[in-house]
């Protein structure tokens, strides 16, 4: 569902991560505003259960295509309308922060 047409799979160099892969800034942007919307409806339909695997997979999609720009803007997003971040989010988080130092 998080596929795009920018999510592309490269070889690695020797300094490299074994796989990499790149999403553009506008695929970005638009799975933002999808994850967002549909988190949302669902609280608003109180599907705790739709919540928690639309979380997982966007969490998932931004760890696998290290997609900083989609998880801020859900984040942002999110804490505008008093979203209650569970430990999920601050995992991805960290581990999104650990990938811009190494």
């Amino acid at each position: 569902m998080l596929a795009t047409r920018w999510s592309v799979l490269i070889s690695p160099s020797l300094n490299e991560q074994k796989q990499r892969l790149l999403i553009s800034s506008d695929d970005a942007k638009e799975i933002s505003k999808d994850i967002t919307a549909e988190l949302m409806q669902a609280r608003e339909d109180k599907d705790w259960g739709t919540i928690e695997q639309i979380e997982n997979e966007f969490f998932a999609h931004c760890i696998a295509r290290n997609d900083r720009l989609a998880f801020s803007l859900v984040w942002f997003r999110l804490g505008k309308s008093d979203w209650q971040f569970d430990e999920r989010w601050n995992n991805c988080q960290q581990h999104l922060d650990q990938t811009i130092k190494t």
